[in-house]
Protein backbone atom coordinates (compact mmCIF):
# COMPACT_ATOMS: atom_id res chain seq x y z
CA UNK A 1 0.00 0.00 0.00
CA UNK A 2 1.20 3.86 -0.65
CA UNK A 3 -0.38 6.77 0.94
CA UNK A 4 -0.13 9.33 -1.26
CA UNK A 5 0.11 12.86 0.33
CA UNK A 6 -0.15 16.09 -1.81
CA UNK A 7 -0.06 19.71 -0.57
CA UNK A 8 -0.94 23.01 -2.94
CA UNK A 9 0.54 26.73 -1.27
CA UNK A 10 0.86 29.67 -2.86
CA UNK A 11 4.46 30.38 -3.79
CA UNK A 12 5.02 33.48 -1.40
CA UNK A 13 4.52 31.26 1.44
CA UNK A 14 7.10 28.64 -0.07
CA UNK A 15 9.51 29.92 3.00
CA UNK A 16 7.11 29.92 5.86
CA UNK A 17 6.48 26.03 5.17
CA UNK A 18 9.68 24.73 4.58
CA UNK A 19 10.72 26.53 8.39
CA UNK A 20 7.25 24.25 9.42
CA UNK A 21 8.67 21.52 8.37
CA UNK A 22 12.09 22.11 9.72
CA UNK A 23 10.21 22.48 13.12
CA UNK A 24 8.15 19.13 12.27
CA UNK A 25 11.46 17.16 11.41
CA UNK A 26 12.83 17.93 14.53
CA UNK A 27 9.45 16.95 16.56
CA UNK A 28 9.30 13.56 14.91
CA UNK A 29 12.21 13.05 13.52
CA UNK A 30 13.04 10.41 10.71
CA UNK A 31 13.67 7.09 12.75
CA UNK A 32 14.56 4.22 10.52
CA UNK A 33 13.01 1.60 13.30
CA UNK A 34 9.69 3.07 13.03
CA UNK A 35 9.68 2.35 9.07
CA UNK A 36 7.52 -0.96 9.51
CA UNK A 37 5.51 0.64 12.00
CA UNK A 38 4.64 3.79 9.83
CA UNK A 39 5.57 3.61 6.79
CA UNK A 40 8.98 4.65 4.88
CA UNK A 41 8.88 7.73 2.18
CA UNK A 42 10.24 6.57 -1.25
CA UNK A 43 9.45 9.76 -3.02
CA UNK A 44 8.76 13.27 -2.31
CA UNK A 45 8.53 16.06 -5.29
CA UNK A 46 7.35 19.64 -6.27
CA UNK A 47 6.31 21.45 -8.90
CA UNK A 48 5.12 25.22 -9.50
CA UNK A 49 2.19 26.32 -10.69
CA UNK A 50 0.40 29.41 -11.69
CA UNK A 51 -1.71 28.61 -8.45
CA UNK A 52 1.08 27.87 -6.42
CA UNK A 53 3.14 25.10 -5.06
CA UNK A 54 2.17 21.57 -5.16
CA UNK A 55 3.90 19.14 -3.38
CA UNK A 56 3.59 15.20 -2.96
CA UNK A 57 5.10 12.74 -1.07
CA UNK A 58 4.87 8.54 -1.26
CA UNK A 59 5.10 6.80 2.23
CA UNK A 60 4.97 2.92 1.08
CA UNK A 61 3.77 1.19 4.38
CA UNK A 62 3.88 -2.60 5.10
CA UNK A 63 1.25 -5.04 5.18
CA UNK A 64 -0.67 -4.65 7.93
CA UNK A 65 0.25 -1.05 9.13
CA UNK A 66 -1.66 0.81 6.93
CA UNK A 67 -4.38 1.87 9.90
CA UNK A 68 -1.03 3.34 11.86
CA UNK A 69 0.70 4.45 9.00
CA UNK A 70 -2.22 6.52 8.05
CA UNK A 71 -2.64 8.33 11.26
CA UNK A 72 0.75 8.93 11.82
CA UNK A 73 1.29 10.37 7.85
CA UNK A 74 -2.48 12.23 8.80
CA UNK A 75 -1.10 13.93 12.18
CA UNK A 76 2.20 15.11 10.45
CA UNK A 77 0.19 16.97 7.69
CA UNK A 78 -2.26 18.58 10.22
CA UNK A 79 1.24 20.10 11.52
CA UNK A 80 0.74 22.45 8.41
CA UNK A 81 -3.25 22.96 8.34
CA UNK A 82 -2.66 26.84 8.81
CA UNK A 83 -0.68 26.70 6.05
CA UNK A 84 -2.05 24.76 3.34
CA UNK A 85 -4.38 22.61 1.97
CA UNK A 86 -4.09 18.91 1.78
CA UNK A 87 -4.85 14.96 0.43
CA UNK A 88 -4.01 11.73 1.97
CA UNK A 89 -5.07 9.30 -0.65
CA UNK A 90 -4.24 5.44 0.21
CA UNK A 91 -3.07 3.34 -3.29
CA UNK A 92 -2.43 -0.31 -3.46
CA UNK A 93 0.56 -1.12 -5.45
CA UNK A 94 0.52 -4.06 -8.58
CA UNK A 95 0.28 -7.51 -6.67
CA UNK A 96 -2.30 -5.52 -4.13
CA UNK A 97 -4.54 -4.29 -7.33
CA UNK A 98 -4.79 -8.16 -8.97
CA UNK A 99 -5.02 -9.76 -5.33
CA UNK A 100 -8.07 -7.54 -4.85
CA UNK A 101 -10.02 -9.00 -8.20
CA UNK A 102 -8.87 -12.17 -6.98
CA UNK A 103 -5.81 -12.31 -9.26
CA UNK A 104 -2.43 -13.22 -9.49
CA UNK A 105 0.02 -10.68 -11.40
CA UNK A 106 1.71 -11.79 -13.86
CA UNK A 107 5.67 -12.35 -13.68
Amino acid sequence: MYIIMQAWFPANIASQVVQRHMEVMQKYPPDASQEDAYGKTIAQAFKNTKEGVHAIAVVECKEGTLEASLAFQTKLQLEFADLYTFAVDVYMNNAEAYASMGMQRPE
